[in-house]
């Protein structure tokens, strides 16, 4: 007699099992690549970003978990309070260029202009309520709502600019070229907010909920600034 032990892939139902295996692994196929999501967006990107503007909208619109990522850990956050500062202040250009605004700069002054204002007010109140948080993580995190915010005013330019190009002296069209910009900023400054919260829920900076509920007290503040200054920039009518 043998004393070879019969291969456990042997036999009639090790052999139908071990081609079940084989054609299960033909149909799966190779595995999935892991992708970039929750990685903190590196340097490199990040200045990439700053003379492209394709990528400037994909970085702060289209990859909240890599920007939680580096709220959350703190990498290369100066870099990146450059771009969005950047992104808050020049995208924001062509709209007020050629919208009814009239002036390039008064679409940057209301947004980066209104949050400069608030942040100090926001800064003290998270350090009173014991939130150990940096002036630059809160520059870079608060810059979101202003990145955001003129981003869509970038988007939403050609629109502006073509109804108010079409409209004729006179006409008494319920959309006013001067009630759309009005309306269109306040749009983008709402979803700015709506940026700045989804972040701080991705990031553990948002963990136990207490510093976003502060930071969402605060918003009403930064609201009624932004209301305030588009009077000072004869904005609002």
């Amino acid at each position: 007699m043998s004393d070879d032990v019969p291969d456990a892939g042997s036999g009639p139902r090790g052999g139908a099992e071990a081609a079940t295996a084989v054609a299960r692994s033909r149909s799966s196929g190779p595995a999935e690549p892991l992708g970039d999501a929750g990685r903190p967006l590196s340097p490199g990107e990040m200045r990439r970003a700053l003379v492209r503007p394709d990528l400037m909208a994909a970085q702060v619109l289209g990859s909240v978990d890599r920007l939680a990522g580096n709220f959350s850990t703190g990498e290369s956050l100066g870099l990146l309070t450059v771009v969005l500062a950047a992104t808050s202040l020049v995208a924001a250009v062509p709209f007020g260029a050629f919208s009814p605004v009239g002036s390039f700069w008064k679409v940057s002054v209301l947004f980066t202009g209104s949050l400069l204002i608030c942040l100090p007010s926001l800064h003290v109140l998270l350090q009173f309520l014991g939130f150990r948080i940096t002036l630059v993580r809160n520059l870079s995190l608060s810059l979101v709502i202003t990145a955001t915010a003129a981003l869509f005013t970038l988007g939403l330019c050609p629109i502006v600019w073509f109804i108010d190009l079409t409209t004729r002296a006179g006409d008494d069209s319920v959309v006013t070229p001067a009630g759309l910009t009005r309306a269109l900023l306040g749009l983008s400054l709402l979803l700015g907010i709506v940026q700045m919260r989804r972040c701080l829920a991705a990031s553990s900076l948002g963990d136990g909920g207490g510093m976003r509920y502060a930071i969402f007290a605060w918003v009403p503040l930064l609201v009624f600034i932004v209301w305030r200054m588009a009077g000072v920039l004869g904005l609002r009518g």
